[in-house]
Formats: C-alpha cells, structure tokens, sequence
C-alpha cells in the first residue's frame, strides 16, 4: 500500500485492512551507486510533508529505460 493517506474505504475496495498500511518510518529507500570498493549506499531521506523527491528516481528511470533500449534494440524486428 502506498504511505499516502488514503480512505479506509479504498483499502477496503481491495482487500486490505489498517494492519497492511505501512507508514514512512517502516520503509526506506536507498540509492546503489556503484564504485571502485564495491558499492555506495546512500538512504534518500523522506520529508514528512512532501514524501520522496520524485528527482530520486529520475536517474534510475533513465539508466532502465537505456538498458531496456539496449537489450530491445538487439532484438530481431517480428516480420509479418
């Protein structure tokens, strides 16, 4: 569920209770930059009044969506 405060009758419509809501300090999220000694790991911190910065994830998206290109693109074209 998300952390966002949604009406309890939107967890209802899909099966869950109060018990299955997560609040912010229940989960966290963490930057994997890798480096020369292995790898980075960073905590993005959360701000109570906005959440997490939708720039975190801008890099990510990108690094996906080049990968993604870059195994599709090898990829025989489907004919007829």
């Amino acid at each position: 569920m998300s952390v966002r405060p949604d009406p309890p009758y939107c967890r209802s419509l899909l099966g869950f209770t109060e018990d299955d809501r997560l609040s912010h300090d229940q989960v966290g999220l963490y930057r994997f930059t890798p480096s020369p000694d292995g790898v980075t790991i960073e905590e993005i911190p959360y701000d109570p009044n906005f959440g997490y910065s939708e720039e975190e994830f801008y890099d990510v998206a990108e690094s996906i969506s080049d990968q993604t290109y870059d195994i599709e693109s090898r990829l025989p074209v489907p004919v007829g």
